[in-house]
């Protein structure tokens, strides 16, 4: 029996960033104009009105997640942006299945008093500017949060509200990979797994290169299969799991394919 050999062949309140601000424009007229020059720049219309779109759509009260990408076990801060005037009172909500949009709670910041809601947990906290901290996260405080926002000026009092999505992370775990055959036949039908939690992205190497496109992969891209496995499909691989917070790769596992 002969071994077909075949290498490297195929080649707290901490300073955050601007993405991930939802804005809520209030102003009826504002949404007509900005849908209307959205429309123009899909066209590829001039760049000043692209220009007005963003300024238009900065109108408004907005929620930034303060880290970018909260860890489980550790504080997330939603922090208000955008608030023109006195805050008077604001309430945070929190979608429940059952419930739809709950209140944790409703806050008047002039008294330093706030009203527990149905959604209220010890956790959650409030600041005066209409912010929400998390405390100690956990998987099950992932969800959308929404705000509503009474400020007022020296004419009249106004009310906004606007949403964010919490994703809570957790570091990925070390990805196992296991084989249906460490050796294999020429032509046979071979699927290598790649197991592994909290990813959101696996990559697959082979002979520390990026995978070869002999096999097919799944959507989830954790199992790969050859159909007809091919010498040079023989090697060493491995894959790598990775999310915005972590990254974790496997150890290797050497494939072999045998001639007939």
């Amino acid at each position: 029996m002969q071994y077909c050999t075949w290498e490297n062949l195929r080649p707290s309140i901490t300073h955050g960033v601007n993405r991930g601000i939802i804005r809520l424009e209030t102003n009826t007229m504002a949404r007509e104009k900005a849908t209307a020059a959205q429309a123009l720049c899909m066209r590829g219309y001039l760049l000043t009105v692209c220009l007005s779109v963003w300024m238009i759509s900065a109108h408004g009260i907005g929620v930034q997640l303060i880290p970018q990408y909260p860890v489980v076990n550790q504080s997330v801060t939603l922090s208000i942006t955008g608030v023109t005037g006195t805050i008077r009172q604001f309430s945070w909500f929190k979608v429940s299945s059952v419930l739809g949009y709950s209140q944790i709670f409703s806050v008047n910041p002039s008294l330093n008093t706030a009203k527990p809601g149905p959604q209220y947990f010890p956790r959650a906290s409030w600041f005066p500017n209409g912010s929400l901290q998390i405390s100690g996260l956990v998987p099950i405080d992932q969800g959308t949060y929404s705000v509503q926002i009474w400020a007022s000026n020296t004419s009249h009092t106004t009310s906004n509200t606007t949403s964010v999505f919490l994703t809570v992370y957790e570091r990925v775990t070390k990805p196992v990979m296991s084989s249906s055959s460490s050796q294999t036949l020429v032509n046979d039908t071979v699927t290598i797994t790649c197991v592994t939690a909290h990813a959101e992205r696996i990559l697959w190497r082979k002979d520390g290169t990026d995978l070869p496109s002999g096999g097919d992969l799944s959507s989830d891209n954790r199992t790969m299969t050859f159909h007809r496995i091919n010498r040079w499909d023989a090697g060493r691989y491995q894959c790598e799991a990775e999310n915005p917070i972590s990254r974790n790769i496997s150890d290797i596992i050497t494939l072999t394919v045998i001639c007939k």
